[in-house]
Parts: structure tokens; sequence; C-alpha cells
């Protein structure tokens, strides 16, 4: 069993309800009332028991009156405490078997040494660990929110003139003759834009890339959403490095 401890901030002296939804969902995963802090108030905490790993918001009622707290939070099914993404904190465990991690998406030298006696995970091991737990770093350019939602403007050009370019900050060194290629399909599974990226550095990959146009908007605001994933390839060795959500929202100077 897995308890997994959500905090965020809110008024103080309140009484929260807090419903936990898979984003993009109306169905109540489960529902909590949330713990204020002791000495440290405006600062609530809720534990909610074995939720799937996976991307969640969390909505604060008071009464019948939602809106409250207004989070979103990547969960993992392990005993650990969560911040928001608002808060761009490391929601990374301690340990993955025993191998610490050094900071988010990057593994530390003693990691492998670390590892279970008797067994012993191997560098693929902790490197699939970290693509299946989305903690490769990724962000620091403009239009990338985190490690799994990519979000555009229709026609803007991510080119380092008019945006800074669509970059991604990874934990492999895929320099020496590897090409990147960002792939942006609909739901039902039409390609929508592909893009060719250059791995700048030891830890940089970078797109110049325009933001699809022509794409039906829906809801208020206007947006679009696909699918979307990060591949590098080398004579004929393929790494899927990351993937995720693309929202491309209307443009209203148009």
């Amino acid at each position: 069993m897995a308890t997994q401890t959500l905090e965020f901030n809110a008024g103080s002296g309140l009484t929260i309800s807090c419903k936990l939804f898979a984003l993009e969902s109306d169905t109540v995963v489960a529902t909590v009332t949330a713990t204020e802090k002791t000495n440290d108030k405006n600062r609530y905490s809720v534990a909610f028991t074995s939720v799937a790993a996976g991307a969640y918001r969390l909505n604060g009622f008071v009464g019948a009156v939602g809106g409250f707290v207004n989070e979103v939070y990547d969960l993992l099914l392990v005993t650990d405490t969560f911040a928001p993404r608002s808060e761009a904190a490391s929601n990374v465990p301690a340990n993955f078997n025993n191998a610490t991690f050094a900071s988010p998406g990057v593994f530390a030298t003693a990691a492998l040494a670390n590892a279970p006696t008797g067994g012993g995970a191997t560098a693929d091991d902790v490197l699939d660990e970290i693509e299946n737990r989305g903690i490769t770093t990724f962000a620091v350019q403009s239009g990338i929110t985190n490690a799994t939602t990519l979000e555009l403007i229709q026609g803007d050009t991510y080119d380092g003139i008019g945006k800074p370019l669509l970059g991604f900050t990874v934990a492999v060194n895929y320099t020496s003759g590897w090409t990147a290629t960002l792939t942006i399909r609909s739901k039902d599974d039409v390609v929508i834009a592909t893009y060719a990226g250059v791995v700048a550095s030891a830890a940089s990959i970078t797109f110049d890339a325009d933001a699809p146009t022509g794409l039906a908007m829906t809801g208020c605001p206007g947006s679009w959403v696909g699918k979307w994933d990060l591949q590098l390839s080398k004579a004929g060795s393929i790494a899927t490095i990351a993937r995720g959500v693309v929202y491309v929202y209307e443009d209203q100077t148009r």
C-alpha cells in the first residue's frame, strides 16, 4: 500500500475536501479532507492511498464550492510526498532500488554501486527507470511546460528570434552522430508536423519549429490536443527519449 501525500497552499483555517481527477477527466478518483500544518499556516497536506501513477488535478472544495485549490501533480505509486507542478519541485522519490538520484533526472555516480546486494541495477536499468518515470529534465526554453506537456500557439515561430527555440535538456550525451526528430500527431494518429532537431551539446537538443496552423480549435480558450514524441536515431539504433500530450492554442491575432 502506498501513501501519497500531496502538499499545497490555501487560506488558513479552512476545511478543504480534496477531490482528485485524472487530467481532462470529470471523474473523481478519490476524495480526502486536507489537514493544515500546525506551524506553517496556509500550508496543507492530504494523504491518498495507492492512487495509480499518473498526472492528476486536485480541486479543493469548501462545502459545495470548488476552486479553493487547483493544482496538478505527477504521482508515482510509492509512499512519498509530492509538491504541485506550479512549485517546480522535484517529485522524484529519493531512491530507485537504493540508487540515489543526485537531482531531478540526474542519477549520482554512486547509483549503480548502491544497487541492491545480489542483483544490482545496470546503467540501462537506471536510464529506463528515468524515462518510465518521466524525470528526464526538460524545459528550459519557451514552449515546454513540463516533462509530458508541450504547449504551442498556432502560427507562432519557435525559431530563436520571435521566440526561443523549443529546447530539451537531457541526461545522456547524444552528440556523437545522433539525429533528433520531434513528431506531432492527432488523436486519430495523423501526422500534423515533424521537426528536425539539433543535438547542440552534451545536454541540449533544440528545434527550429513553426507551430501547426489550420487545426480545429475546441473549448474555451480554444485549443487542439494531440500527442508528441522526441526520437533520436543513429546507425539503425532508435531511442524515444520523451513523449506526451501537445496543446496548440488558438491565436487571437489573425
